[in-house]
């Protein structure tokens, strides 16, 4: 059987939640990284000109790294997409990196330069370490209730796989397995591209007990910060989508004491307001939540993280 088309209507939404209280407990909850679990120490084009002013001497104004950043980052990924994964002229996202740090410094191509190539090593080592990023502070008990819950745990991100190395060095490889880590790099392509949300559920729905893909479906979690690229794509896909909104930025918190506030049709319900809402959690239907802490989490699901249950297994 197919992955659901159209996880909207009211057939799929409603076997979506037993209760008007919590939710069952999921196959798997699934994690965005970047601006979900960690987020960098100081704004990364800051990070960028004070590593090259004071260990290279480049003279490049602050302001011009800062606005030029997400226009050359955006250049590559058009033009090598995926962190050049599918070019001939990229070997691996380092160089992919690379690419952009010497543009975005204006300095030599490091293929021509050693200077320019120590430049690019030291700016991709230090965007693995804790150094550059932090982790949020719900992260971590999250994650540990979640896993003594036994909840298997997931990294859903567009990355490339230096993640591996800001996993372990922020100390959040213990909780996300190799095998559970899936990359747009390793996948072919990446959020928000419904590609990349069915090739991971039909792995687990593989190796899982349940019998039919819709079911499994209605277990699978995927939480982010973005409502583009995390949140809308996974409903679409069938999963149940979490929205990590900690800065209150979008319109379902924005306009909280507005029910009938304009999401796209597909996000809203008409279902009353389950039990549980309030100023940090939104049920927004059946299959849609946002929050602005974490440890939400454990409050859909009826988790105490002061008992957790004797499972602790991260398998599926």
């Amino acid at each position: 059987m197919s992955l659901s088309s159209d996880p909207f209507s009211d057939d799929h939404v409603k076997k979506i939640r037993e209760t008007h209280n919590h939710f069952p407990k999921p196959a798997f909850i699934s994690f965005d990284l970047f601006g979900t679990l960690y987020t960098p120490r100081e704004p990364v084009p800051k990070q960028y000109h004070d590593i090259a002013t004071r260990e290279f001497g480049i003279d490049v104004p602050l302001d011009r790294i800062s606005s030029q950043f997400p226009i050359v980052y955006e250049q590559l990924l058009s033009k090598y997409p995926n962190y050049g994964q599918e070019s001939p002229n990229i070997s691996n996202a380092s160089e992919w990196w690379s690419e952009l740090i010497v543009e975005l410094l204006e300095i030599p191509h490091y293929k021509q330069s050693q200077r320019s190539m120590q430049v690019c090593d030291r700016l991709l080592s230090h965007f693995t370490t804790n150094e550059a990023y932090r982790v949020y502070d719900d992260v971590i008990p999250t994650l540990k209730a979640l896993s003594d819950e036994g909840v298997p745990l997931l990294v859903s991100s567009n990355s490339d796989p230096r993640v591996y190395e800001i996993l372990e060095n922020l100390q959040l490889s213990q909780f996300f397995p190799k095998d559970l880590t899936y990359l747009s790099t390793n996948l072919g392509y990446g959020k928000p591209d419904r590609k990349f949300f069915h090739t991971i559920a039909n792995s687990l729905y593989q190796k899982s007990d349940v019998q039919s893909k819709p079911d499994f479906l209605e277990q699978c979690w995927h939480v982010g910060d973005s409502y583009a690229n995390d949140f809308l794509p996974s409903v679409k896909s069938g999963w149940n989508g979490v929205l990590l909104d900690r800065h209150r930025t979008s319109k379902i918190f924005s306009h909280h004491q507005q029910p009938q506030l304009k999401l796209d049709a597909c996000f809203l319900s008409d279902r009353g307001e389950p039990d549980i809402d309030d100023d940090n959690l939104r049920l927004i239907a059946n299959n849609r939540v946002a929050m602005t802490d974490l440890t939400q989490l454990l409050r859909i699901f009826d988790f105490d993280p002061a008992q957790p249950s004797q499972s602790v297994s991260n398998q599926i």
